[in-house]
């Protein structure tokens, strides 16, 4: 029988074991038939057959984002996007705007502002929220995503409870206006969404991503709502790419088995088979749980989100569950508690072939990295950290001193002692071309890896992660004809958030072409 498609005259980069590069590839029902030279594809081209020549351009298996926020970025893209301002004044103008569109008394919820991009270099503040916008709750949520500032018409919608740990309060007991981690979560439970503004943004987000070459994401789930939305968005057709949905512990408590059972009916279009735990915080939020302060704060040392006890038997009760666990953890002493939670898990009930996962591991010590290894846990990182706060005077020598700030985000030394790594991108940004670059030009020239090694992160070893390393991840005979065509070549680059997306292949059918296809 002939292909459906056959790509030639191209670059090939299959991932395989070996990591073979080839000149051509052949797919018939979305699935990959041959790889090859020209010749060797030559004989399954008919007359119906479609012939992409690609002019020597670059073709790899269609990147899978293992940490990403597709809904929230949609939502987003949206509510307020701050990501590109270069003041708060300039966010407040972009919410006065809002306000003006959605008029008083309406939720105006503005993200991924970082203070760091900022002229002011500081929060924005509960005073001038209230003097602004005095008739509408307003939230604006820090690009990482654990801290908040919000103004006081939105303490009261949300009803928190001023006595939590994460309601940041001045010495006279007053709220300041930053809320942190639960009290983040109690605000935005207070927003009001409708169903098909939740659609509306997965439609969004997963756009997004196939311009970018995403074909599969592990997508981070608050809320069985949110979930349901994506149900709803695959029944119509309208969800293009491949999902393993990771529900916190809390979102999972509130699934019956049964529906988790029916949404693992559709793997590997979707899935549900992991778990994320919340370990600690974020370094931008100071709620990174470190064993020593903050270079900026030498009274705080951030924040573990468990007593040890009572982690260990959360990650336990997933482990006998044969569900693996994604635990966030990005300070020291959040990753020692977990390794060592982990450890004690096994000798109570050993499963060889559990996928277990710590999300960021950001600041390991190499005891903990060869500890990792052998646990056989995963790391499931994001090198676009790495340029956004990394470099020299960043946010993160800010927070933590240029000792610690060097010394993160250790790629190389985690992959070179064994440790299966995987790439996500937390939405910040998405691109993983942007991930890839910083990666291979990680600011500790001691840390770079090869241009494969990270393309492995983005592409087979996520596939592995899953448990979907047979079907995905790789361009062979027999997988799923999944793969992103680039206009340069990656294996002849170093510049590679220069590189661009020319199309996104997904089952054999094009998702995503750009005006150069």
């Amino acid at each position: 029988m002939y292909a459906d498609i056959v790509l030639k005259n191209g670059v090939v980069c299959s991932l395989d074991s070996e990591n073979r590069v080839y000149e051509a590839a052949a797919i018939r029902d979305g699935v990959i038939i041959a790889v090859g030279d020209n010749k060797a594809v030559s004989n399954l081209i008919g007359p119906e057959t479609k012939i992409v020549d690609l002019n020597g351009k670059f073709v790899c298996p269609g990147f899978i984002d293992s940490h990403t926020h597709l809904y929230s970025l949609g939502m987003s893209l949206k509510q307020l996007n701050l990501w590109d301002t270069r003041s708060k004044y300039e966010a407040y103008e972009m919410i006065k705007e809002k306000i003006r569109e959605l008029g008083a008394g309406k939720w105006i919820v503005a993200k991924q502002w970082d203070e760091n991009r900022w002229s002011e270099r500081e929060f924005p503040s509960l005073e001038e929220l209230d003097r602004l916008f005095p008739d509408n709750p307003v939230v604006m949520i820090r690009v990482d995503g654990h801290l908040a500032v919000v103004n006081s018409l939105a303490i009261k919608r949300a009803r928190l409870d001023l006595s939590s740990q994460f309601i940041e309060k001045d010495s006279s007991g007053k709220p300041t206006g930053i809320v942190k981690e639960d009290a983040l979560k109690a605000v935005l439970s207070a927003v009001e969404v409708s169903e098909d503004e939740r659609l509306e943004a997965i439609e969004t987000g997963v756009k997004n991503a196939l311009k970018e070459g995403i074909t599969s994401i592990h997508e981070i789930i608050y809320n069985p709502e949110t979930l349901q939305a994506y149900i709803r968005a695959f029944r119509m057709g309208k969800l293009t790419l491949d999902v393993n949905f990771i529900p916190t512990h809390e979102c999972f408590e509130k699934l019956s088995l049964e529906y988790i059972n029916f949404i693992n009916r559709f793997k590997p279009f979707l899935s549900l088979t992991t778990v994320k735990i919340f370990a600690d915080g974020s370094i931008g939020a100071r709620t990174a749980a470190l064993s020593k302060p903050y270079a900026d704060s030498p009274m705080e040392s951030g924040l573990l989100m468990h007593e040890f006890g009572h982690l260990m038997e959360i990650i336990y009760r997933f482990h006998r569950m044969r569900f693996q666990v994604a635990v966030h953890a990005i300070g020291d002493r959040a990753i020692s508690d977990v390794l060592t939670a982990l450890t004690k898990v096994y000798r109570r009930d050993p499963w060889i072939d559990h996928r277990h996962r710590i999300e960021h591991f950001e600041l390991p010590s190499m005891w903990h990295i060869e500890r990792m290894a052998s646990l056989c846990v995963i790391a499931s990182m994001q090198p676009n950290f790495i340029g956004n706060w990394q470099m020299p005077g960043g946010m993160y020598e800010k927070k933590l001193g240029k000792e610690r700030a060097i010394r993160l985000n250790p790629v190389r030394s985690i992959m070179d002692e064994g440790v299966v790594v995987i790439f996500g991108s937390d939405c910040m940004p998405m691109s993983p071309l942007y991930g890839l670059h910083w990666a291979v030009n990680h600011y500790n020239r001691n840390e770079r890896v090869d241009v494969v090694r990270a393309l492995r992160a983005y592409t087979i070893n996520p596939a592995f992660a899953c448990r979907e390393e047979k079907v995905k991840g790789s361009l062979e005979v027999g997988k799923f004809a999944d793969l992103v065509i680039l206009d340069k070549n990656l294996l002849e680059t170093r510049s590679i958030e220069n590189v661009n997306v020319l199309a996104t292949v997904k089952r054999g059918v094009f998702v995503y072409k750009s005006s150069e296809v």
